[in-house]
């Protein structure tokens, strides 16, 4: 049985993620925060999985939800850490609470599942991790209205580099970065829409036996959008 939690699958991006590995075979652990999942269509295509409420932004509750991982399942094969918030404010009109906010959803959510994630697939010998970025979060860009978010982004890019090249044998952390989705809050005139199925078909690629070798790899999905490009 191939166990997957996918944070942050209530709805949009890590919605379609989970049910997508639940049709291929996998046994989901849907993590939300406030809204629930839809559990129920889930487990019509894989019957053992189950929902739990954790805000892994919270160190703690990471710790809760993955002691009920270990003793429900034993083990754990996949993390993706789909959870995080947007920004999209004028600095002038930006907090020190809203780059909180982004490191805390984005940045920590990610570092806190890794960490806890780690151990597990350790004594396994085999574990998938992938996080998200965002196009061009691989370099540095400055972005009138969405600074922070770009700034936590770019520091999940460093991370993943630095855990791949530590991960242990059998384990690969990755990352997959989207252009704008057809879910995303601001569209903007002339960028092509990235959808949803396209961004799962480079998470199946890396799961598969076919990726064994990819590690710290950052993966963009824009459709050859280039947010830094004048």
């Amino acid at each position: 049985m191939k166990v997957a939690l996918v944070t942050g699958s209530a709805g949009g991006l890590g919605k379609r993620i989970a049910l997508d590995l639940a049709g291929l075979g996998y046994t989901l652990i849907m993590n939300y925060r406030n809204k629930k999942p839809d559990l129920k269509k889930i487990q019509q295509l894989s019957p053992d999985s189950i929902e739990v409420r954790a805000d892994v932004s919270k160190k703690s509750d990471v710790k809760k939800l993955f002691r009920k991982i270990e003793q429900q399942f034993k083990h754990l094969d996949v993390v993706i850490n789909a959870v995080g918030d947007f920004h999209f404010k004028e600095m002038h009109k930006t907090t020190s609470d809203d780059w909180k906010k982004m490191m805390e959803s984005n940045f920590f959510s990610m570092l806190n599942c890794t960490e806890a994630a780690i151990p597990l697939m350790k004594r396994e010998h085999f574990g998938r991790i992938i996080n998200f970025g965002s196009a061009g979060c691989d370099r540095i860009i400055l972005r009138e209205l969405t600074t922070p978010y770009y700034a936590a982004k770019t520091s999940i890019f460093m991370a993943t580099k630095a855990y791949a090249f530590t991960a242990p044998k059998g384990v690969t952390i990755n990352m997959v970065s989207p252009g704008i989705l057809e879910t995303s809050i601001v569209k903007m005139q002339g960028v092509p829409i990235v959808h949803l199925n396209e961004i799962v078909n480079a998470i199946i690629y890396l799961l598969s036996p076919a990726a064994d070798s990819i590690n710290g790899a950052n993966i963009e999905v824009t459709k050859g959008w280039n947010p830094g490009w004048k």
